[in-house]
């Protein structure tokens, strides 16, 4: 009976020193809006409470945060001292996602390092945030109906069938031209004209877009540049696809890993400014043109040889 005694009070202090510990650290996560639209900003919250002598590590790429989100901007941590003589630490991650649905913030994990080199961890809990299409919240408006509509429209039928005939007959026109043009020997085609990419990257630099505030025709110069470049030297189509698209195809290509992540980069930033109307800082913005001739100059020094089209050499670096 005196063992179980003991047993029990020996269990029940060990118990008391765990909580003790573990009530020491406490973290805490937020968001400042749980439902945004494709592209829109949300800033993640961290808040971090410990002992000064405590040492507490952000197990980033274990958590795999930020998940299905992309983080835009990371803000240095503040730190503070509390009245109970613990640590405050408050980190913000500014995200954004292109992905619709309820998206996971998965749960975070930290690593404990006590004074007397005692390690531990602390698991949060996963957030969730809707993000919802920039389409959703517009009316339907197909069902709506003019007064024109009710009228009855028998007369026009036969208008109708007429057009009809001369569409048709139009579209054999067409055909009879094409085939005769065909016919002739067509004049010898000259090659095309090489593009100097990197003069055209100088030619939107000196337009001095910034200076005038013009941002989204600044991002939609170099973004359109851009992808007509990557057409050029991968074949890749990208003019007239999404930027998910592009990534996705370019890996099938000559272009490494590393750069299809800067292509990535550059013209996600891109599209925020052109669709979502994020104004970019200037520091930024300045840096875009120099950030989109090293894109380019890393994809040459990789492909270039592998494209039959012309192409002049690569100038001096382009002056912002």
């Amino acid at each position: 009976m005196k063992l179980l005694l003991a047993f029990w009070i020996s269990l029940g202090y060990v118990l008391t020193t765990t909580a003790v510990c573990s009530a020491k650290v406490s973290i805490q996560t937020a968001v400042d809006q749980d439902t945004v639209t494709v592209a829109e900003l949300l800033t993640f919250r961290i808040r971090l409470r410990r002992d000064e002598e405590e040492k507490a590590r952000f197990l980033l790429r274990e958590s795999g945060f930020p998940g299905q989100f992309k983080i835009r901007e990371s803000k240095p941590a503040t730190v503070k001292q509390l009245e109970d003589g613990r640590v405050e630490e408050v980190t913000d991650y500014v995200l954004s996602s292109y992905e619709t649905g309820d998206l996971e913030i998965p749960p975070l994990q930290f690593l404990i390092s006590a004074a007397n080199g005692d390690t531990s961890r602390i698991r949060t809990k996963a957030r969730y945030v809707t993000v919802r299409s920039l389409a959703e919240g517009v009316e339907d408006i197909k069902d709506i109906k003019s007064p024109e509509s009710e009228v009855d429209h028998e007369r026009d039928r036969s208008l109708l069938w007429y057009a009809l005939v001369l569409c048709a007959a139009g579209v054999g026109l067409i055909i009879l031209l094409y085939w005769l043009i065909k016919r002739k020997r067509r004049p010898t085609e000259s090659p095309p004209v090489p593009v100097d990419w990197y003069a055209e990257l100088e030619k939107v630099a000196r337009m001095k877009l910034l200076e005038k505030g013009e941002y989204k025709q600044y991002y939609s110069l170099l973004s359109e540049l851009a992808r007509r470049y990557l057409e050029a030297r991968t074949r890749v189509e990208a003019m007239e696809r999404t930027t998910f698209e592009v990534v996705r195809d370019l890996h099938g290509t000559p272009v490494p890993d590393a750069q299809v992540a800067q292509v990535e980069t550059f013209l996600s930033d891109a599209d925020l400014v052109k669709f979502a109307k994020v104004k970019p800082r200037e520091e930024v913005a300045v840096e875009a043109v120099g950030k989109a001739e090293q894109m380019m100059r890393a994809i040459d020094a990789k492909v270039l040889r592998t494209v039959t089209e012309d192409s002049v050499d690569p100038p001096n670096e382009v002056k912002g």
